[in-house]
C-alpha cells in the first residue's frame, strides 16, 4: 500500500451513544451519526440498557461496537462505551438526540483550539407536548441555539467530547460512571479549558411522561447535591439546603433569559411553563435532600 493511502493507526473520533430511551430513537440517532463519520478513521459505540429487538444497527463502513450493560444508568452506559473507545477524541451523545449535518466536523475542528472538552448547542425538535418542552428547557435552555462559539464553563452531557489523553488522566474516576460534573470540575481545576462550537448541534426529541420526568429531575438533583458536598461539614450542608428555596425562581429566570436571548421557542416556553415550574420545584427538593441526606438510590433513576 502506498504511504499516502495508509490508514491512521487509531480512529480520530469515537462516538459513544448512551442509549436509554428506546429502539426507535436509537435508530434515528445512529443514522444521523453514520452519515457523518469517517469510515477510515472513526468508530461508533452503542451502549444500551434495553433489548434491541429488530433495530438495525448497520453502520456502513464505520466501525460499530454494540455494548449492552445490564440495566445501566446513563453515566454507566457512557463508562461502558468509554472502555471500548480507541479514538483520540471521545464524543458522548444520547439516543434521544439527532446530530445535525456538520456535527462531526465541528467537534473535531473545535479540538484544534487545544482544549480538553468541546461541545455544542442542543436544539428542540418539532412536535412533542408541553411536558416534553418543559424537560428540554429545564435540561438544555442554556445550550439553546443560536449561541456563539467560544470558551464555556460547562458542556451538555448529551453533546460533549473530550480529548482521550484528558480522560485517561481521570481513569480511576471514570471507570464506573462518566458524569459531566466530574469532567467539568477536573477540567476547571486543571485549567484545561472547554469550548462550545456553534455548528456542533444536536436536536433533542425525547418524549416524556409527567411522572417519570418529575422523578428524574428529583433524582438528578439529589445525586448532584450529594457529590457537591462530599466531605463537607454539617453546617455547610444545612446552609446549602436552606438556600434551595430560592432555586425555582433563580433557575426559571435563567431559562427565560436564555430563551429571550435566542429569540426562539418563546411560545413553547409559555405553554410549558406550568410543567417547568413543577420540574424546578422537584429539582430544588431533590437538591435539598441530597445536601442533607446524601444521594440514596437516586442515580438508579437515570435509566
Amino acid at each position: 500500500m502506498p504511504a499516502g493511502d495508509a490508514r491512521p493507526a487509531e480512529p480520530r473520533l469515537s462516538v459513544v451513544i448512551a442509549a436509554w430511551t428506546g429502539g426507535h430513537e436509537l435508530r434515528r440517532c445512529l443514522n444521523s451519526v453514520v452519515t457523518q463519520v469517517g469510515a477510515a478513521s472513526d468508530e461508533i459505540i452503542v451502549a444500551r440498557n434495553f433489548a434491541l429487538d429488530a433495530v438495525n444497527l448497520a453502520a456502513g463502513d464505520a466501525r460499530l461496537i454494540d455494548v449492552a450493560p445490564a440495566a445501566g444508568t446513563v453515566p454507566e452506559l457512557r463508562a461502558a462505551g468509554l472502555a471500548r473507545a480507541t479514538g483520540t477524541i471521545v464524543a458522548f451523545i444520547e439516543d434521544h438526540c439527532v446530530c445535525a449535518p456538520g456535527w462531526r466536523n465541528a467537534i473535531v475542528a473545535g479540538h484544534r483550539a487545544s482544549v480538553a472538552g468541546v461541545g455544542g448547542p442542543v436544539d428542540l425538535a418539532a412536535g412533542g407536548s408541553p411536558i416534553d418542552w418543559a424537560v428540554y428547557f429545564y435540561d438544555y435552555a442554556r445550550f439553546m441555539p443560536p449561541i456563539a462559539s467560544g470558551a464555556i464553563p460547562s458542556l451538555s452531557g448529551a453533546n460533549m467530547s473530550w480529548q482521550r489523553s484528558f480522560l485517561a488522566e481521570l481513569a480511576p474516576q471514570l471507570k464506573d460512571e462518566v458524569l459531566e460534573a466530574v469532567l467539568e470540575r477536573e477540567c476547571t481545576q486543571r485549567g484545561s479549558g472547554m469550548y462550545l462550537s456553534s455548528a456542533a448541534i444536536v436536536v433533542h426529541s425525547k418524549r416524556n411522561s409527567a411522572g417519570a420526568a418529575v422523578r428524574l429531575a428529583y433524582a438528578q438533583a439529589r445525586g448532584y447535591a450529594s457529590g457537591r458536598v462530599a466531605g463537607k461539614g454539617v453546617l455547610r450542608r444545612v446552609a446549602l439546603a436552606a438556600a434551595t428555596v430560592l432555586l425555582p425562581a433563580l433557575l426559571l429566570g435563567r431559562i427565560v433569559a436564555a430563551t429571550l436571548r435566542s429569540r426562539r421557542h418563546i411560545a413553547r416556553l409559555t405553554a410549558a411553563s406550568p410543567w417547568l415550574l413543577v420540574l424546578l420545584v422537584a429539582w430544588s427538593l431533590g437538591e435539598g435532600v441530597g445536601y442533607l441526606a446524601g444521594e440514596g438510590k437516586s442515580r438508579l433513576q437515570w435509566r
